[in-house]
């Protein structure tokens, strides 16, 4: 499973690890799990921990990583937080894009737990021009840095689940192996958000995905 360029800003990958016990079909399950996981985290921390261009002083809100979110997701480790630069794909330093229409004031990255179920939250928050193309922007971006390790079911669908009030919410699956991983990305006027979702259960839908992260937006974004 290869794992993209870490950039400035962007801490190498963990290596994927298989926890102890459970039987060799389900431990290879769970190190099928972490290792997307761990992918997934290193290509949205590289999109948001080295932050965007710009300077934004007027974001009425901004991102943290509250202890918990969605209800019983605990944070685990600690949130990586950063400061305004520029994106970096695995073009590498001097390749790096910018979110079209994003003047950033921050970013973090941040993982949480919830049993077998694993969901990671990768944020930048500022001014958001055009929150429908930054989202749109992201997804080509995930894809891309996604291809060496899986493949995209369909396309991102629109979701409006209950107590989203943002410009825009997409959610799309992922398929790594026999995995389904489900990633969500927000946009608003003052924060863009990514959550990438695994349920070793298999019963997390894109339509439960989209719910979940609304309600990690609701408990993430707060007046700035």
């Amino acid at each position: 499973m290869s794992q993209p360029h870490a950039g400035p800003g962007m801490p190498p990958p963990a290596p994927a690890v298989q926890p102890p016990g459970g039987g060799g079909g389900r431990g290879k399950t769970v190190g099928i799990v972490v290792g997307a996981l761990v992918v997934v985290g290193a290509v949205v921390g590289g999109l948001f921990a080295s932050g965007v261009v710009g300077g934004g002083d007027d974001a009425s809100y901004k991102l943290t990583a509250p202890r918990t979110v969605a209800g019983d997701y605990t944070l685990k480790g600690k949130p990586k937080k950063g400061k305004s630069g520029e994106v970096f794909t695995k073009d590498g330093p001097g390749g790096g894009k910018r979110i079209p229409g994003l003047k950033a004031d921050g970013d973090l990255t941040a993982q949480y737990r919830a049993g077998t179920k694993q969901l990671q939250l990768g944020g930048a928050y500022g001014e958001v021009d055009d929150p429908k193309a930054g989202v749109d922007w992201l997804f080509e971006q995930m894809q891309k840095e996604f291809a060496p390790i899986g493949k995209p079911t369909g396309k991102p669908k629109e979701y409006s689940p209950s107590g989203f009030d943002g410009d825009s919410l997409k959610c799309q699956e992922f398929k790594v192996d026999t995995l389904s991983m489900k990633i969500c990305v927000w946009g608003d006027s003052s924060t863009i958000g990514a959550v990438s979702m695994a349920d070793m259960s298999g019963g997390l839908s894109v339509g439960k995905a989209a719910e979940l992260a609304a309600q990690v937006r609701s408990d993430a974004r707060v007046k700035a």
